[in-house]
């Protein structure tokens, strides 16, 4: 597993050079990683009809699927889109989203603003903390951005059932 600290869109530039190519480093992580997440969606919707729907109706679940692909691809773009910042593998909704036929397009556009946005930021926070960050980016990175993902969720269901 590699942290989000290693994997520093900059390639471990110094903070200098910086300022001059914002992206310079590594920039095919964004496009590869949105390519990996596009294997995950074939994975998915192929073993679907292969592996998965034998399992789902052995334990007849045809109706409970019915509504889970509903679900999913009502809020799949934001699903997507937060998977992408969170430490939870994002293989899992890869599969999920090509296993539910999630609209390909939304699929890519969240894909490539969630990846390439967790890149971006943890190149601003090398950016303006230095090497001294990089060890609060290991450790903590992925939980802050789930939490911060569990409050942005949070804040738009007080929304739209309180106010």
């Amino acid at each position: 597993r590699v942290s989000s600290g290693q994997l520093d869109p900059f390639g471990n530039s110094p903070a200098s050079q910086l300022s001059r190519f914002p992206f310079c480093g590594r920039p095919s992580l964004c496009p590869s990683r949105v390519l990996g997440g596009l294997f995950g969606y074939f994975i998915g919707a192929v073993l679907l009809d292969t592996v998965g729907q034998p399992i789902i109706a052995l334990y007849n679940l045809e109706n409970k699927m019915e509504d889970f692909s509903t679900l999913y691809n009502e809020w799949g773009f934001w699903i997507v889109f937060l998977a992408g910042f969170t430490p939870i593998p994002y293989k899992v909704f890869t599969i999920a989203s090509g296993m539910t036929g999630l609209n390909l397009p939304g699929f890519v556009l969240a894909s490539l603003i969630s990846r390439g946005g967790r890149f971006f930021l943890v190149a601003g926070l090398l950016y303006f903390f230095g090497p001294t960050i990089r060890q609060f980016i290991d450790r903590y990175f992925g939980l802050v951005c789930l939490f911060g993902g569990i409050l942005l969720v949070a804040g738009f269901l007080l929304l739209k059932y309180i106010f």
